[in-house]
């Protein structure tokens, strides 16, 4: 019966001959191994491609997701320059909660951001942060904090785009649950008020 199968496809019977079994699942977690160097005439055999294909695919796949990234997204007008800190939210901006508390791993957050400045206005220094609309759930209550990613920056701007990717930041704690909605600030250190008339933002959280 196992000729019929195409090459390379195989079933899986128990000993005792009583059915078919699934194919072994590989654990969740695998430590990375460096790749193998084939060689001609190699003969390839089930260890050899579990590890060196099966389990690099596992881990590299755990490092960077870990099977969940959360994107809160927002792309609108852009905001007051003010040293205000504000959720971005409107008609396409998306908001998600994820209970951090249970993921059995160390959170990281990232945000990223471009804007569109269209008048300068004389100003010599701007500044800006990113941030997340965050929220400590332990008690059931929805209560909305700033918390800024990373360290922000400043630049004298010009009319054109500007952008701030705060890579990857350790989130702390993990709180019971965190509400994944970009926030934003901007400031002026010198000169007059600049106009700010687009903002992309999107926020990532993963766990590894």
């Amino acid at each position: 019966m196992h000729d019929l199968l195409e090459p390379g496809v195989h079933l899986y019977a128990d000993q005792a001959g009583q059915g078919l079994r699934d194919p072994e699942r590989a654990p969740e977690h695998e430590a990375w191994t460096a790749p193998r160097t084939w060689v001609v005439s190699e003969v390839v055999t089930a260890s050899i491609m579990n590890v060196h294909v099966r389990d690099n695919f596992t881990f590299v796949y755990n490092q960077a997701l870990n099977g969940q990234v959360i994107v809160g997204d927002y792309y609108g007008p852009g905001p007051t320059v003010d040293n205000v800190t504000r959720a971005l939210t409107n008609q396409v901006g998306l908001a998600n909660w994820l209970d951090l508390s249970n993921q059995g791993g160390t959170p990281k957050i990232r945000i990223v951001m471009g804007w569109h400045v269209n008048a300068v206005n004389g100003c010599t220094n701007l500044g800006y942060a990113g941030a997340r609309a965050c929220e400590l759930d332990s008690t059931g209550g929805h209560t909305i904090a700033f918390a800024d990613i990373g360290a922000g920056g400043n630049y004298t701007p010009v009319v054109g785009w500007g952008s701030y990717d705060s890579g990857w930041v350790t989130r702390s704690s993990a709180p019971n649950w965190e509400l994944l909605q970009p926030a934003a600030r901007f400031a002026v250190g010198g000169g007059g008020t600049p106009g700010i008339d687009l903002l992309q933002a999107s926020i990532m959280v993963r766990v590894i």
